[in-house]
């Protein structure tokens, strides 16, 4: 574990899920406004934002 972060393992995975987050919401805003366009959103924010 401590090797792991003395490398920048964590910092470049959580760049890489950010990435890729964006690329969703991206994506996902192309389509039709809609309430599941938009849950589809939020959920995607929720991952970026939680602790665990």
């Amino acid at each position: 574990m401590f090797l792991l972060f003395q490398s920048d393992g964590v910092q470049q995975t959580s760049f890489l899920a950010r990435r890729y987050c964006q690329e969703a919401i991206r994506q996902v805003s192309l389509l039709r406004p809609s309430p599941e366009r938009d849950a589809l959103i939020r959920l995607t924010e929720l991952v970026l934002r939680r602790d665990k």
